[in-house]
């Protein structure tokens, strides 16, 4: 479809820009009237994302980029893709974690600050950080793609339940017109 249409010469309809003849009257379109004359179509609401092609790594990418930011929108592909990426960082740091705890036969001197005392307490650090921050910031900047407030994330805290309406809510289509959120 195209982005601009301009207007017949004969019955004044809207037709592609460029047209050469109406689609309506058949009436020949002059190059005057097919270049100048021309009104913008409404937005459509079509899928966004930030990245061109979402994938595992791009959108992984954006997820690490936009970490604190809850001001943007965050697309469908771009979501659900980073939220593979991150179970996989997530699930890969926490087989690294069981190793180096498995390793750890000594508990007493796990305060002293050796590279052992590192190895066991950064994961989980790390891990919480991500959970708090970046997942908490995605699920906002997914839900304002869809048109709602990043205020429906309270779901997952007062109501039984309210993660399953959350995730229904988040599996909803790119919502670009009538959206406060989009830019």
């Amino acid at each position: 479809m195209e982005n601009y249409r301009s207007t017949c010469i004969k019955c004044g309809k809207p037709i592609p820009l460029g047209a050469n003849f109406c689609q309506y009257c058949s009436a020949a379109q002059s190059f005057e009237a097919r270049s100048t004359v021309t009104m913008p179509l409404e937005p459509l609401d079509r899928p966004y994302n930030e990245t061109m092609q979402p994938n595992l790594i791009s959108s992984t990418g954006l997820f690490f980029k936009n970490l604190t930011n809850t001001s943007k929108c965050l697309g469908r592909a771009d979501y659900w893709w980073g939220m593979v990426g991150i179970s996989l960082i997530g699930l890969f740091i926490g087989i690294f974690g069981l190793f180096t705890i498995g390793q750890r036969h000594d508990w007493t001197q796990l305060t002293s600050y050796s590279a052992a005392t590192w190895t066991v307490l950064v994961p989980p650090i790390f891990l919480l950080v991500i959970l708090v921050f970046g997942l908490t910031t995605a699920e906002i900047r997914r839900l304002h793609d869809t048109g709602h407030s990043g205020k429906i994330w309270l779901l997952n805290l007062l109501i039984p339940f309210g993660g399953i309406l959350l995730a229904v809510i988040l599996c909803e289509p790119s919502k670009q017109r009538q959206n406060p959120y989009v830019p």
